[in-house]
């Protein structure tokens, strides 16, 4: 389930509004079981994405976005940052 939603095959097939977004990595979705720092939850935009997934062929994303289970959320972009060899797994 890990990344699948931003596979190139999908994002064909959802609106560039959010296919835009994600290949970006400002838009992700997360599991909401999970710490989520450095972030941004976007409830409100959970229904409109599973609508989005569920065209794509992607129910499994459409079923947790509408149950709760995952949410949208926004990561502030920071394209002069450079990330040393593991930062991201030991800040994160």
């Amino acid at each position: 389930m890990a990344g699948e939603y931003r596979l190139s095959e999908v994002l064909s097939k959802i609106s560039p509004r959010f296919a835009d977004r994600i290949r970006q990595g400002e838009l992700r979705i997360a599991l909401t079981s999970q710490p989520i720092t450095g972030a941004t939850r976007l409830p409100q935009l959970a229904e409109e994405l599973a609508a989005e997934y569920e065209v794509a062929g992607q129910s499994k994303y459409a079923k947790g976005l509408r149950d709760g289970f995952i949410v949208p959320i926004s990561i502030p972009l920071a394209p002069d940052r450079y990330w040393k060899p593991g930062e991201l797994f030991f800040t994160s």
